[in-house]
């Protein structure tokens, strides 16, 4: 009886707690999203770069901004910008993926 009595405390328990709140990955609202980000815009993908660096997961884009919907003053229409795409947690690019076009919702990491 008592180990019953705990299950149901425990189910109890984790079932109050909203899923991923404690996950900093946990994918957020649209609005949430475009209200923290930095940078709002359709991005047309110019080259992908993989890493010199074997022990890092990541790669090197270069972007044309087509369209802004939110952006710093230091940016425009038009621009040509090199990203850094950590891949750790998500899908690489592949050099096919050259002229595709993407919305990228995008915030600054130690001011980069």
């Amino acid at each position: 009886m008592r180990f019953a009595w705990l299950l149901a405390f425990g189910l109890a328990c984790v079932s109050a707690v909203p899923p991923a709140a404690a996950c900093s990955c946990s994918r957020p609202s649209i609005r949430s999203a475009l209200e923290d980000a930095v940078l709002v815009a359709d991005m047309r993908v110019l080259e992908v770069r993989p890493l010199d660096d074997a022990l890092m997961s990541g790669q090197y884009l270069l972007y044309r901004v087509e369209r802004i919907y939110k952006a710093p003053p230091t940016i425009a229409e038009g621009d040509v910008v090199w990203v850094y795409h950590q891949t750790c947690n998500s899908m690489g690019y592949e050099p096919s993926e050259v002229g595709g076009r993407l919305i990228w919702f995008m915030w600054m990491r130690r001011g980069q």
